[in-house]
């Protein structure tokens, strides 16, 4: 199997478990605490109008920050809907890859 293919297969792997975090989630917690912010741009210092114009979420548990739907976590390689930082990737449990500054420091 070729290298791409297997990638494909991770990535899908990694979103498909991503998706039964979040459906777990609502299960467990339906009421989920939103704001009106979205924390992720305002804790990176982005200009009150950019944090105010969105949610980090929406109702469901997907990601709706233009700015934060667009990276890719290095280690799973989810985006959009599922994504996340790689302090919040499910794979990064223990913390190995906790290193450096965060992007609130820089």
């Amino acid at each position: 199997m070729s290298i791409v293919a297997q990638l494909q297969i991770k990535t899908l792997q990694s979103q498909h478990y991503l998706l039964s975090i979040v459906k777990k989630s609502l299960q467990e917690s339906p009421k989920m605490n939103y704001y009106d912010d979205c924390k992720f741009c305002h804790s990176n210092g982005e200009a009150e109008a950019q944090y105010r114009s969105h949610r980090l979420k929406n109702t469901s548990g997907l990601v709706t920050c233009p700015v934060l739907r667009s990276f890719i976590c290095p280690i799973c390689k989810a985006t959009e809907d599922f994504a996340h930082t790689q302090r919040y990737c499910p794979q990064n449990k223990d913390g190995k890859f906790n290193s450096g500054a965060s992007l609130t420091e820089l």
